[in-house]
């Protein structure tokens, strides 16, 4: 059985994760708890990784792209005649803020459905030139909050989907490096960040010569490290790895070679010890805002499972 669900506290986004193996009797338990502040941190780190920090960015559509990716997460939105092969994430996100009361622009009451209304990237940058999309940029800048809240909202909801991919006499090692991460302090922004970034890997449609490249694929590729303090710089050389393959097995047409040196400068953020070997851009956010981030997460334990069966458990919080 196996099972994921959020648990609401006073002041805090509790996520709480429970997987029982009834094959082996082992019990495997998680609770990771964050406040909103720590939630804003990481998703601040992440409008960092995807808009370079600026609200100019917050609309953007990539060159090459067939579709604009918008707000802290760059979530991707179709226009209706365009059926991508990607998650298109922003139509949930703008399900999740409604779920949460909050009051959608009157600019989407004009839209056919939530589809994108634009049919080209000259189509799109026009209506940015005119002043079209001012109350969707200043929507996405007033809820930057929420925005963190839903990716890790949505992070929690991947966990369950990308164990059920997986066959339950090949769960044993993806659960291992998955807990081991949410353990470490420093573990859980690169997880959040990596979702969003490259998605859980679990769709048919994000494969290139049929390998995929997200959380499940790094997980599978991930080592189990011999010392727990190096799950976080193991969880990055498999990432280096899955990447690279990425771009290995890509259409030429996509080019999505001109994005790696890119791709990598983000996933060494996740670094939170100082690597001379690692580019000098990726060092302001560990510094800043990740340090803060693991000085506040807490673990917990749970006191009412044996520990021999337990891999100890982590929380998250809002």
């Amino acid at each position: 059985m196996l099972t994921s669900r959020s648990r609401r506290r006073e002041g805090c986004l509790a996520i709480l994760i429970v997987f029982l193996f009834s094959s082996t009797g082992t019990v495997y338990s998680s609770e990771k708890v964050i406040s909103l502040q720590q939630a804003e941190l990481i998703g601040e780190l992440i409008f960092q990784n995807e808009c370079a920090g600026k609200d100019a960015n917050l609309l953007h559509w990539n060159d090459g792209e067939n579709f604009p990716s918008l707000g802290i997460g760059h979530f991707i939105w179709y226009p209706a005649h365009y059926n991508g092969s990607f998650d298109e994430s922003f139509p949930k996100l703008l399900i999740f803020l409604q779920g949460r009361g909050i009051a959608l622009p009157d600019w989407f009451q004009t839209l056919p459905g939530l589809h994108a209304p634009w049919r080209a990237k000259g189509d799109f940058l026009r209506a940015l030139e005119k002043g079209e999309l001012d109350s969707l940029k200043t929507f996405l800048m007033e809820t930057k909050s929420e925005q963190a809240v839903f990716l890790v909202e949505r992070f929690n909801q991947s966990i369950s989907k990308i164990l059920e991919a997986v066959p339950l006499g090949c769960r044993q090692p993806i659960l291992q490096k998955l807990f081991l991460m949410l353990k470490a302090n420093d573990g859980l922004y690169p997880l959040i960040d990596y979702v969003n970034f490259n998605g859980e890997g679990i769709l048919e449609s994000e494969r290139y010569n049929g390998e995929g490249w997200g959380l499940l694929q790094v997980l599978e590729t991930m080592r189990v490290p011999a010392e727990e303090s190096n799950v976080v710089p193991e969880f990055v050389k498999a990432v280096e790895r899955i990447l690279e393959r990425r771009v290995s097995n890509s259409p030429p047409e996509r080019n999505e070679k001109r994005w790696l040196p890119g791709w990598k400068i983000r996933i060494y953020t996740y670094l939170t010890v100082q690597d001379p070997t690692k580019p000098v851009e990726a060092q302001p956010l560990q510094e800043i805002l990740l340090s803060t981030v693991a000085a506040n997460i807490q673990l917990t334990e749970n006191a009412n499972l044996p520990v021999d069966d337990v891999i100890p458990p982590p929380t998250i919080a809002r």
